[in-house]
């Protein structure tokens, strides 16, 4: 890779031991990291070090209790020869708002059945039939973003790379680890959604497939539960029914039915179904034990919503460690009066084009898009801002796809959704969950909106519409070249256009696509930081009759040349003051000369 070859001289002995030792307390934190892990899940179980020992159930049952349903259950088991009895299931007692759990535990554990507990080493009287189920598997990538960035920094010593290294020089090494980083947030955020459950849940909700069955209700309450500030109320209808000769219990009013603060709705279901009253509820064929009195189903989305704000910026840090070339752009322009921050590149009066050879190894997905966009030069320009042309009648008009509204109307349309699966989330869960969200989320949203001010601001850059007076461009042609900027030039500071030459070969090395390029022209056109000559303006496009056609590439393997073309563009740069610049890039189909 392009990062591979050091900038400067070969580090120091004591750069290289900088990187031995950074990678070996790497090492050790990726070791540590997965034992607080492991030691996590133990402690939240409850029981770190029980012993798992075979036993015998003796009796089970699922009874209705004031405030839901529990699984009661009587086991006996041995330890040194000593015979114990104990009725807990689980170290912490859980009460289930479904009764269908209750009935299918003691259904799982039925009496005379052969199965584990855990025992108390220290205390062999107390012992739990299951332990509690918590998982921090989303924690796991961060140990793989530990290893690889150790393995980054013996590759350093090896290599003898120096301490100082731009964004833009990132190995694969260093890209995994921060996908890893990422990956964890992705991870973390589909566990805190329940994504997979919504999912689960939606492949299983009530259909037109399930079967009409009559039952008896047995029980008709309302259940309280107390939550923060508030209290939640959630109607509790208790029914059996017969299916395929099989007697079954149910309390599911409908399908994934959610608690809610208004005790007057949960009363009104109540009334419909009085106790000993026979009602018909709807069966699923293939999990008879699932049956709803309503069908239909209304998940929460409010927990999926919220989730969005760590998954999406998962996806998008996954999606930028491997983008191609992160830092380094193709070309750069710099104006003299501009009041931005000076950098490394060199000084001049007028503006400089500095030409960047891009990386030349690339997936094989990326070239497909690169020559998918090369065949079809006049529907997709090159660039993010979705830049188009449009053929006319004896002209070209170059022009961006979207406007600084439509952008604008996106990103608003973004913060109103995650403002929104905030809002929910919040008023849902008024407690320490909600604390630890606005905790959290609250700077980290502040920061993105400051940091991202110049980004939302170039939404509102003027756009600039260049016509080519020409139906058809050839080498040596001088052409009209005409512009017009829509919008307020106050922040603006300078207007260019620059003719670029590209030219690019592709060598094909058994399955896979090398791919080399070099800018072999840059010419400025035109640049002016005139107020009345940014807003219109009219050039002569000068196309060169001769250029010098070069390919400087890094590609050493004899593959076999599949294809050699040239590409020309015309950039268009327009520089803002405390915002974003504004650069688009089209490409110009440049024939041979005419006979």
């Amino acid at each position: 890779m392009a990062g591979d070859k050091p900038k400067s001289a070969k580090a120091s002995l004591w750069v290289r031991a900088a990187h031995v030792f950074g990678g070996l307390v790497l090492i050790a934190l990726a070791f540590g990291w997965w034992w607080g892990i492991q030691m996590a899940q133990a402690d939240s179980a409850g029981l770190p070090f029980w012993t798992k020992t075979p036993c015998r159930v003796v009796q089970s049952s699922g009874r209705a209790v004031p405030k839901g349903y529990k699984f009661l259950v009587q086991y006996e088991y041995e330890v040194n020869g000593e015979a114990f009895t104990s009725k807990r299931h689980r170290l912490n007692p859980i009460v289930f708002y479904s009764a269908q759990e209750a009935m299918e535990l003691a259904r799982e554990f039925s009496a005379g059945a052969d199965s584990f507990c855990y025992v108390d080493p220290s205390n062999p009287t107390k012992a739990v039939l299951e332990t509690d189920k918590y998982s921090f598997w989303f924690l796991y990538p961060i140990c793989l973003a530990f290893l690889f960035a150790a393995a980054s920094g013996f590759r350093k010593a090896w290599l003898g790379l120096p301490l100082e290294y731009r964004i833009g020089d990132y190995a694969l090494l260093e890209r995994l680890a921060i996908a890893c980083l990422m990956a964890a947030l992705l991870s973390g955020g589909l566990a805190y959604g329940r994504i997979p459950a919504l999912w689960s849940a939606y492949a299983n909700a009530p259909s037109e497939g399930w079967e009409k069955t009559e039952c008896t209700v047995a029980l008709s309450r309302v259940l309280t539960k107390h939550s923060g500030r508030r209290d939640l109320y959630k109607a509790d209808v208790l029914y059996s029914y017969f299916y395929n000769g099989k007697q079954y219990w149910s309390n599911a009013y409908k399908y994934d039915q959610k608690p809610s603060i208004e005790s007057g709705s949960q009363e009104a279901i109540i009334a419909k179904y009085p106790r000993g009253a026979r009602t018909v509820c709807f069966v699923n064929p293939r999990k008879p034990g699932l049956a709803v009195l309503k069908t239909g189903y209304s998940p929460d989305m409010s927990r999926a919503l919220s989730s969005l704000l760590i998954i999406i910026p998962g996806l998008c840090g996954i999606l930028l460690a491997f983008w191609p070339g992160i830092g380094i752009s193709d070309w750069i322009v710099n104006y003299p009066d501009s009041k931005r921050k000076k950098t490394h590149r060199p000084k001049s009066k007028t503006m400089l084009i500095k030409p960047v050879i891009p990386r030349t190894r690339e997936s094989s997905l990326q070239n497909r898009r690169k020559n998918r966009n090369e065949r079809r030069p006049n529907r997709r320009a090159a660039g993010f801002d979705g830049n188009r042309i449009q053929p006319g009648v004896d002209c070209l008009v170059l022009r961006t796809r979207t406007s600084g509204v439509g952008q604008s109307l996106g990103a608003l349309l973004l913060n109103l959704a995650m403002t929104a699966a905030a809002f929910f989330i919040i008023t849902d869960s008024p407690g320490a969950e909600a604390v630890l969200l606005f905790l959290i989320y609250a700077p980290v949203g502040l920061t993105v909106l400051f940091k991202s001010r110049p980004f939302f601001l170039a939404a509102f850059n003027p756009r600039v519409t260049a016509t080519i007076h020409a139906s058809s461009l050839h080498l040596g042609d001088n052409v009209k070249l005409t512009w017009e900027a829509k919008g307020n030039l106050g922040k603006a500071q300078g207007l260019a256009f620059i003719l670029a030459g590209e030219e690019k070969v592709i060598y094909k090395l058994g399955k896979r696509n090398l791919s080399g390029r070099h800018v072999f022209y840059t010419e400025e056109q035109f640049q002016t930081s005139a107020p009345s000559l940014m807003r219109k303006g009219e050039i002569k496009l000068h196309i060169p009759l001769e250029t010098m056609h070069s390919l400087e590439t890094s590609i050493s393997s004899p593959g076999e040349k599949k294809k050699y073309f040239v590409n020309w563009k015309l950039r268009v740069h327009l520089a803002m003051e405390g915002r974003n610049n504004t650069r688009n890039e089209y490409p110009l189909d440049i024939q041979p000369l005419q006979s």
